[in-house]
C-alpha cells in the first residue's frame, strides 16, 4: 500500500499480477478493497469521487489517488493546504470560531 500511495500514474489490475499464481487473490483483494473504501467515505464527499474515479474499480488506484489528494506529506496536498491558508474564505463573526477549526 505503501509503494501505491507514492506511485504517480494510474495503477490498473494488470500491474498488480505480478505472479501467475496469485493473480485471483491480487485481483480479488483489489475489488473488495475498492468497495470499502468506496463504503467508507461520503457519497457526498470529493474522497468519494476520488475512489470512484480510480481505474477499472482498482482499489490500489482509488488508495493512490485518495494519498496524492489527502496525504499532508504528498506535495499536492502541501499546495491545497497552502492556498486554504493563503485564501481564507469569508465568514460571519458568530460562526468564526467553527471555521477557525477547519
Amino acid at each position: 500500500m505503501a509503494r501505491a500511495g507514492s506511485q504517480t500514474d494510474t495503477i490498473t489490475p494488470q500491474e498488480l499480477t505480478v505472479q501467475e499464481e496469485f493473480h485471483r487473490d491480487i485481483l480479488a483483494f483489489d475489488r473488495q478493497l475498492h468497495v470499502l473504501l468506496a463504503s467508507l467515505v461520503d457519497q457526498a464527499s470529493e474522497a468519494f469521487h476520488l475512489v470512484k474515479g480510480a481505474e477499472q474499480d482498482s482499489g490500489v488506484d482509488a488508495w493512490r489517488r485518495l494519498v496524492k489528494r489527502y496525504d499532508p506529506s504528498h506535495p499536492q496536498a502541501n499546495m491545497v493546504l497552502l492556498k486554504r491558508v493563503l485564501h481564507p474564505k469569508t465568514v460571519d463573526i458568530d460562526k468564526l470560531l467553527i471555521a477557525l477549526d477547519k
